[in-house]
């Protein structure tokens, strides 16, 4: 394993169409980082639809913070040193784009892009209006709920101290974090089982996610293939497909739902339901879905893999 200084790091995640999930527009012919080399023409997707979770860490641990990672039909730049990602996100956006069509399949298929794939004004547009929920003063007066969630999810954990039984945190830690997020975001009163069911269905999007990425390039060569690929039954995606329909249809009835009985709640989903455009417009149903979808996602999977790992390390 090797490591890069900043100037290396900015080369080396130039030279790939994707680096952390954003393009990257190619500048000259480069060598790239270290990767492994995979099978032809599939790559590594074989070993991501067998581990969606696992298997990139192990690259990590292997060949450092930049890696090459070979897909079908083209190379994927893997950037897991936070510095090195602050540059792809924050750096020069004539280098880096928000938009790659991967992303746009695998997160949210066939329904308006959310924020982390939108480009140019429209990106602007939409953040403008986004961050509004996420200011210091917003997550203050959000504290007491999200603490309340917590609290209530912890005390569940009480029947499990001195059984000597192993137990499975990253499940627990994911079961907290969904209650938190869940309780802000969307507000009223969630019981155990339906936090439980939102996890699962949050894990199941992820491994969607990872396979489409996996097994989207494939469709790419043929003639309409991005049509052929949202359309085909894949045996390999079609319970996550099921899964993401099922997502739509809740946070759909919940927009609805809320529509037809305001409430005072700080919730996120009261403050984007409320929230303008400069040119007086409002988020559609269709753009609140995929952006709460997007946002439950993210605040999910990041929150509670640092958690259980954080926990993990100092047990």
């Amino acid at each position: 394993m090797t490591e890069l200084n900043a100037t290396e790091a900015d080369a080396a995640v130039t030279r790939c169409p994707i680096a952390h999930g954003k393009a990257a527009r190619v500048h000259g012919r480069l060598p790239l980082p270290p990767g492994p080399k995979g099978m032809p023409i599939v790559g590594v997707a074989p070993n991501i639809m067998r581990d969606p979770f696992g298997y990139l860490p192990k690259l990590v641990r292997r060949y450092g913070d930049i890696v090459t990672v070979p897909f079908p039909a083209l190379r994927i730049i893997l950037v897991s040193n936070t510095d090195y990602v602050s540059r792809v996100f924050n750096g020069d956006p004539d280098v880096y784009s928000h938009y790659h069509e991967i992303a746009e399949v695998a997160g949210m298929p066939g329904g308006p892009k959310p924020l982390p794939v939108l480009e140019g004004q429209q990106w602007k547009r939409h953040r403008g209006v986004m961050h509004k929920p996420f200011t210091e003063r917003k997550l203050k007066a959000a504290t007491p709920v999200i603490t309340a969630a917590l609290e209530r999810a912890i005390t569940a954990w009480d029947h499990m101290a001195d059984t000597g039984e192993w137990i499975e945190m990253q499940h627990e830690i994911g079961i907290v974090t969904m209650s938190a997020l869940m309780h802000s975001m969307f507000g009223g009163t969630w019981n155990d089982a339906q936090i439980a069911d939102w996890v699962e269905r949050t894990l199941e999007h992820g491994k969607l996610m990872a396979r489409s990425m996996a097994i989207y390039p494939l469709f790419w060569r043929l003639p309409n293939g991005r049509q052929v690929y949202l359309h085909a039954p894949i045996p390999l995606l079609n319970r996550g497909r099921r899964n993401l329909q099922a997502m739509k249809r809740l946070v759909d009835d919940m927009i609805v739902a809320r529509k037809a009985n305001p409430t005072d709640s700080s919730d996120v989903l009261n403050q984007l339901l409320g929230a303008t455009f400069d040119d007086g417009t409002t988020f559609t149903d269709e753009e609140l879905r995929s952006e709460m979808i997007t946002l439950l996602f993210a605040g999910f999977d990041t929150t509670a893999a640092v958690l259980s790992w954080t926990l993990g390390l100092l047990a």
